[in-house]
C-alpha cells in the first residue's frame, strides 16, 4: 500500500475474480484463487498515439532497453527459475516510486513525440522473451542483439531477470537517449532487427 501510494495511484477493490473456487488435488477447497489480482486503468489523452508490441521492418531504427527497476536483474520467482525447479533468494525489485515514475515519464514523452516505432513490456520470461515475442508476429524478420553496454556480467540473469522494464524500437536514438538522460532512466541501445529469421545475442 506504500508504494500505491508513492506512486500516486489506488487499487480497485471487489474483484469478482475473489468469488471463484480454487480446487486442489488432495481434495481442498479454497473460496478464492491463490494468487492476488490487480485490475489497473488510466486515463488516455490521445488514443490515436497507440504502439504496437512487435517490431516494425526498418533497419535503421535501433532497440532500446529502458530500465524501470534501477536495481540489479535477479532471478528469484522467475519463470525461468519455475522451470529449473527452483525459487531463489532474491526476487527483482525496483529502486523508488519516484525512479519508476521518472521511466514512465520518459516512455510516455517519447511516445508523444513520435519517437517509438513499437514496444513491449518485460515480464514473465524476461528480456529474451520479450525480444523473440516482439520478432514472431512478422514474417522473416529477426534481430541482432548486443547486451554488452548492459554491464551485466551474467548474461543469464539479463536475459531471464523479470525485473521491470520495456523494449522500444525507437526512430532517433539520439532524441531518445536525451529523453532518458533529461529524466534521469537507465536506458541502452541493445541491437537492430535484420530481415530473415536469424535471432543472435552477443554478450
Amino acid at each position: 500500500s506504500r508504494y500505491a501510494i508513492e506512486l500516486g495511484i489506488n487499487v480497485p477493490t471487489g474483484k469478482d475474480s475473489l468469488s471463484m473456487t480454487q480446487k486442489y488435488p488432495d481434495g481442498t477447497r479454497v473460496m478464492a484463487p491463490g494468487t492476488v489480482i490487480i485490475s489497473a486503468c488510466g486515463e488516455v489523452s490521445d488514443v490515436k498515439k497507440t504502439v504496437v508490441p512487435c517490431f516494425v521492418r526498418d533497419k535503421e531504427q535501433d532497440i532500446v532497453y529502458v530500465d524501470f527497476s534501477g536495481v540489479e536483474p535477479q532471478l528469484g520467482g522467475s519463470a525461468f527459475f519455475q522451470m529449473l525447479g527452483k525459487v531463489g533468494g532474491k526476487t527483482p525489485d525496483v529502486v523508488s516510486a519516484e525512479y519508476f515514475k521518472a521511466a514512465f515519464g520518459a516512455v510516455q514523452t517519447l511516445i508523444n513525440e513520435g519517437l517509438v516505432s513499437a514496444g513491449h513490456d518485460v515480464s514473465a520470461g524476461g528480456l529474451i522473451t520479450t525480444l523473440m515475442e516482439m520478432c514472431f508476429p512478422a514474417v522473416n524478420l529477426g534481430a541482432k542483439i548486443d547486451i554488452t553496454s548492459m554491464g551485466c556480467e551474467d548474461a543469464v540473469k539479463r536475459l531471464f531477470a523479470q525485473n521491470p522494464a520495456v523494449v522500444l524500437q525507437v526512430k532517433d536514438t539520439q532524441k531518445v537517449m536525451d529523453v532518458m538522460a533529461e529524466y534521469d532512466v537507465k536506458a541502452y541501445v541493445i541491437g537492430r532487427v535484420q530481415q530473415g529469421r536469424d535471432f543472435s545475442i552477443q554478450n
